[in-house]
């Protein structure tokens, strides 16, 4: 029969190939077995705290007004938590997935402090929530809404301040494109926070009317002789 014995003076079990109670530290179990002796070393490491605050949130950038969802992800079940939101509404919260209002434009600071039985932990994002003003677009028509075929006229997209990127129903990239065609011609203005807006223009092409020479030669001939043919009276 075997048995183990723990230099450190950690409870064993003899007879048997578990070692309970471990420490941290070093640990040397020695092991003998039919007049066969056998050293192993084992090295334990207290175990670390990994709880940390975390959250994700529905998202972070908010056009004109809205509501952002956050989660609370911090691990090992916390006791309890505590939200601050600038400028949301409700501003602080317990809850482990408020919903928060933001209708101010700018960036907006969130704090998320996390308690545990051994620990508490404050996890601080500035700038997290993005509040843009909606954008807005408008199209200028260079000459005019009605053409006639074989003519072109230009429409220009007119975004507000902050709008970077110009996306139109032709797949034009350009802020300006040149067209031809009868149709409604759209745009959408995207700002550098992605918030969009959408404008249409409505374009008529007229065909050319077609006039015969012919008639416009004879028409005169033609009134002068039936005036000639007039009866006239006695």
């Amino acid at each position: 029969m075997g048995y183990a014995s723990l230099n450190s003076g950690i409870a064993s079990v003899v007879g048997s190939n578990k070692v309970s109670t471990l420490q941290p530290g070093a640990t040397f179990v020695v092991a003998t077995l039919n007049g066969l002796t056998d050293t192993l070393r084992l090295d334990v490491y207290e175990e670390e705290n990994i709880h940390e605050a975390a959250f994700s949130v529905s998202n972070p950038t908010v056009c004109g007004s809205g509501i952002v969802t956050f989660t609370d992800l911090s691990e090992g079940s916390p006791l309890s938590r505590s939200w601050q939101f600038q400028g949301g509404s409700p501003s602080a919260s317990t809850d482990a997935a408020p919903e928060v209002y933001y209708s101010t434009t700018g960036t907006h600071d969130v704090t998320l402090i996390t308690t545990w039985s051994n620990k508490v932990d404050t996890l601080f994002v500035p700038g997290h929530i993005v509040v843009s003003d909606l954008p807005v677009v408008t199209i200028e028509v260079e000459d005019g809404e009605v053409l006639y075929q074989g003519d072109t006229t230009n429409l220009s997209a007119i975004g507000s301040l902050g709008v970077e990127h110009y996306f139109w129903s032709t797949l034009d990239t350009n802020q300006t494109i040149t067209v031809n065609m009868s149709g409604g011609y759209h745009v959408i203005a995207i700002n550098s926070v992605g918030c969009t807006a959408e404008a249409i223009e409505n374009i008529t092409v007229n065909q050319l009317l077609e006039v015969s020479t012919k008639a416009l030669l004879d028409g005169p001939y033609v009134l002068a002789a039936q005036m000639m043919r007039q009866p006239t009276h006695a």
